[in-house]
């Protein structure tokens, strides 16, 4: 019950204004004082704790609020009040607004379960260590760039293009065939160690030099991946081959054949997996239904509530020890980001506008000072009389 329930429902019905008016009055009061963390002392109320019957060193916190007397009677003259008892609730407001405790948020609250714990006699205290990476149970996944989206997609798109558009389609698919084949360059034409695994960039290509691809039909490895997967409706692509090393005891999740596409090594609490490419991984390859289900695999692979680190590079990984410092960037880098980029422009405009109509052969011309015939003789008069000859 609030103080205003409390307030109505014991002043007379006659003097239920009277009775609003001075509880609005009394229990009005300056914001509480405390810090970012709403710690203070609340107006018109105080703090108690309540202690438990089986357990009296469990203490209930309650709040006992003041209210205001019930006034009887009508006009200006001195009114008959009757007082009110407090009223005692629940209080969820923390140690926060108790006066009697220091509040320091650094340090977090007091261990108030920790003398019950320690009373059941089943726990053993050590002192800590500091926290490590493989701690957290992060995940790195590496996926190959021995893959494009793009030649597929207008693969798939040429047959159902209209007749005025066919021309153009075969254009883009032709260069996004040449545009990969160029990407694939840095890859090596024989097995190279890159110390997570064997890369071997090797691309057989048809008369015409147009790649080809190994298209995988049959699916082998961990049940968790292969089950419910139909592998003969995949569009898994394979150009290259990324070979895992035997002896880093590295577990196969997904195959086919000789080709290992899903990978995973344990290093401590965390894990690193190696993927083929992104044939099953990216935004189109994910129309197919089964590609979806590979790609939900790799996710229950990561767990809930873990940290994902994907690893992307053009070549080798470029894999150092400790992160570059970044550069300090110049003024000339500061100009070039928006919108400070924009108002610069703009400044400049506005100045060579204002240079232009100031300079007098592109500006407003200037009109003579024009001067009667009499004037004009004065002065040739006086110019020739003051000009020594």
């Amino acid at each position: 019950m609030t103080v205003k329930d409390h307030a109505e429902k014991t002043a007379p019905s006659t003097n239920l204004d009277t009775a609003r008016m001075r509880k609005s009055q009394s229990v009005s009061a300056p914001p509480m004082e405390g810090s970012a963390a709403t710690a203070g002392v609340f107006p018109a109320s105080r703090k108690m704790h309540v202690a438990g019957t089986s357990h009296p060193d469990i203490r209930v916190p309650m709040r006992e609020i003041k209210l205001t007397p019930t006034a009887a009677g009508h006009g200006p003259a001195p009114l008959n009040e009757t007082a009110n008892p407090p009223v005692t609730v629940y209080d969820t407001s923390g140690p926060y607004t108790d006066p009697d405790v220091t509040i320091e948020l650094d340090k977090g609250l007091a261990p108030m379960r920790l003398p019950w714990i320690s009373a059941r006699g089943d726990v053993e205290e050590y002192e800590g260590r500091d926290t490590r990476p493989e701690d957290d149970g992060r995940t790195l996944i590496y996926v190959g760039r021995d893959y494009d989206a793009a030649p597929a997609y207008w693969a798939q798109v040429a047959p159902t293009a209209p007749a005025a558009k066919r021309t153009e389609v075969g254009v883009r698919a032709q260069k996004a065939r040449a545009s990969f084949t160029s990407d694939r360059v840095a890859l090596p034409a024989k097995p190279e160690d890159w110390g997570w695994f064997t890369m071997d960039g090797t691309m057989n290509t048809d008369a015409k030099g147009a790649p080809i691809k190994r298209l995988p039909k049959q699916l082998t490895g961990h049940p968790n991946w292969t089950a419910g997967v139909d592998a003969t409706k995949l569009d898994i692509e394979l150009y290259g081959q990324i070979t895992p090393k035997s002896e880093d005891d590295v577990e196969v999740l997904l195959a086919s054949g000789a080709d290992v596409l899903v990978s995973r090594r344990g290093v401590g609490k965390s894990q690193r997996i190696v993927v083929a490419n992104g044939s099953f991984l990216l935004n189109f390859p994910l129309v197919n239904h089964q590609h979806r289900k590979l790609a939900g695999s790799l996710i229950a692979e990561v767990g809930e509530e873990k940290a994902v680190y994907f690893l992307e590079s053009s070549s080798t990984p470029p894999l150092k020890d400790e992160e570059e410092a970044s550069p300090m960037p110049t003024l000339f880098d500061f100009l070039e980001v928006p919108p400070v980029s924009y108002v610069l422009l703009h400044l400049v405009f506005v100045a060579l506008i204002f240079g232009y109509s100031r300079w007098p052969i592109f500006g407003v011309p200037r009109e003579e000072k024009k001067l009667q015939w009499e004037e004009a003789t004065r002065q040739c008069i006086r110019m020739m009389t003051e000009t020594p000859y």
